[in-house]
């Protein structure tokens, strides 16, 4: 629409005979390409491959990892249809496989269980799934700098927020996690009052 685009017809000429032809040009590149990746693969085959396990939180009902990367097209519906704003894209230091993919940052927004992201993920990357079923992550406590623990304060919040009802209370009014029964939704993680969250969720390896 902005007429950016036009066309020209270019002479060949005698010099051109001796230039590799286009199509030589892009396979020369491509084997370049190959090659390159290639040693750099060996080297840091993190960056490019994160197979088999996740290492970040993805969306509830995802496919198995591997199988999420291959199907998932990146187009990012779930990230804005997400109603706390708890997806976001992932950045290219988790990886070229992974990036653009969406991951779930509890600290950012929790996840309220509402499989919106589900209906409207285009490739079934994303697959519909009983609340009941929902294993996202595991919530994991630091004792060290929980209020509760480490200061014998009153703090309550993470018991509060939690939807499974996954965290208990002892006789000193320290919290505990039933990692039976976490879904790994993150609300005890966003609303933790310390300042780098005592709860962090982590993804789950089974």
């Amino acid at each position: 629409p902005q007429k950016a685009i036009t066309w020209q017809h270019i002479a060949s000429s005698v010099t051109n005979q001796h230039k590799p032809s286009p199509s030589r040009r892009r396979l020369f590149k491509l084997g370049t390409a190959l090659a390159i990746g290639s040693l750099i693969e060996v080297g840091t085959h993190k960056y490019f491959w994160r197979t088999g396990e996740a290492r970040m939180l993805r969306p509830p009902g995802s496919l198995p990892e591997n199988d999420f990367l291959t199907t998932c097209n990146r187009c990012s519906r779930c990230i804005k249809v997400c109603p706390t704003k708890g997806l976001h894209a992932a950045p290219l230091a988790e990886g070229i496989l992974a990036y653009g993919s969406p991951e779930l940052i509890p600290r950012k927004g929790a996840c309220e269980l509402c499989m919106m992201c589900a209906r409207i993920c285009p490739t079934g990357a994303i697959q519909p799934v009983a609340p009941l079923d929902i294993k996202i992550g595991i919530a994991l406590l630091n004792e060290s700098t929980c209020l509760a623990w480490s200061q014998n304060k009153d703090c309550l919040i993470c018991k509060e927020r939690c939807p499974a009802n996954a965290i208990s209370i002892d006789t000193y009014k320290r919290p505990y996690i039933d990692h039976e029964r976490c879904i790994g939704c993150g609300a005890c993680e966003n609303a933790c009052p310390v300042e780098n969250s005592a709860v962090i969720v982590l993804p789950r390896y089974d």
